[in-house]
């Protein structure tokens, strides 16, 4: 039995990836629940977890790894802002990374959190595209917004403006 929860001899856990600009953007559940191979735990850039449990054990090569604690019901509008902080970050790089986004279980929180941001770039159109496969997906979404559980859309995109307009607002160096 695996000691760690990169040390496994399989990958255990369920991800969709989506590609934007230089952004390879894995999404999916939370790895230490399931445990993954070393080779796929090194092949990730940055570790971004919007998963209510932290990883504890962190490996030894010392990846990027950035936890912002996410439920069921604690979304504001700070959680975006964080967000879009760390990807845009990592896209400003502008060079090839692989991003891993996960939650518990991959299928509210992570991909959320990933088609805001991709809505801070692009439009809804284009954003709904990279989740077309995914239509269980689109329609968690839709339903986890419309229950009011997180900022409205037009509330996030003031905050998208403002950030856009003003590079120097908020965390500059998460």
């Amino acid at each position: 039995m695996a000691k760690v929860w990169y040390d496994y001899p399989g990958d255990f856990i369920n991800f969709y990836q989506i590609n934007f600009l230089h952004l390879n953007i894995l999404i999916g559940s939370k790895p230490d629940s399931v445990g993954v191979t070393r080779n796929f735990a090194e092949s990730i850039d940055t570790w971004v977890s919007v998963s209510d449990k932290f990883i504890d054990i962190i490996p030894e090569w010392n990846p990027r790894m950035f936890w912002h604690p996410l439920t069921d019901n604690s979304w504001d509008i700070g959680s975006f802002f964080w967000f879009k902080k760390i990807m845009d970050r990592e896209l400003l790089e502008n060079k090839p990374k692989k991003i891993y986004v996960h939650c518990g279980l991959g299928v509210v929180r992570s991909p959320l959190m990933v088609l805001h941001w991709l809505l801070s770039h692009i439009s809804t159109d284009e954003a709904s595209l990279f989740f077309s496969s995914k239509k269980d997906v689109l329609r968690n979404l839709v339903s986890f917004e419309k229950s009011g559980k997180c900022p409205s859309r037009e509330t996030l995109d003031m905050l998208y403006y403002k950030m856009q307009e003003d590079k120097n607002l908020g965390i500059n160096n998460c």
